[in-house]
């Protein structure tokens, strides 16, 4: 039996989830926690570019939401802007095990990577939140604001 479910946040949240999917990884991979590693490598290096592209716009529409003013958006935005720099704070074990235990290895990397892809969901969404509510101080702009913007 294949593992599957959609999870809204992009990745799974409660223990029984986390477990399954685990497993389903491995299952994939035939147990083999050597290539089951490297595929959590190649993930957590997709969420990392997925974070910069995020945080770019993020970053974009904060400096915009600030010249027009727009106080609501901006406090989203810079939710979203502590949310995705968080997936940059490296962690690493004090512990010797995961040097020497690939499946305990591949057990860090996975939750590295479950909470990396909740933190970009969120922040997603936070970013998708903030354009809508970012678009009427856009549309209705005053003339001094728009000068401003302007001349940037």
């Amino acid at each position: 039996m294949n593992y599957h479910r959609n999870f809204i946040l992009g990745g799974p949240i409660r223990e029984a989830d986390k477990k399954a999917f685990k497993e389903s990884i491995l299952k994939r991979f035939d147990g083999n926690a050597r290539e089951a590693q490297a595929f959590m490598i190649n993930e957590a290096d997709r969420q990392m570019t997925k974070a910069n592209g995020l945080l770019g716009c993020a970053s974009i529409l904060a400096a915009l939401s600030f010249f027009v003013n727009a106080k609501e958006p901006l406090v989203l935005l810079i939710i979203a802007l502590l949310l995705l720099v968080t997936n940059f704070y490296s962690k690493w074990s004090v512990r010797t095990e995961p040097l020497t235990n690939l499946e305990l290895d591949f057990d860090l990397t996975y939750h590295i990577c479950i909470n990396r892809s909740i933190f970009n969901n969120v922040s997603a969404f936070l970013l998708f939140i903030s354009i809508i509510w970012l678009v009427p101080y856009l549309v209705f702009l005053k003339k001094e604001t728009a000068l401003r913007l302007h001349y940037l």
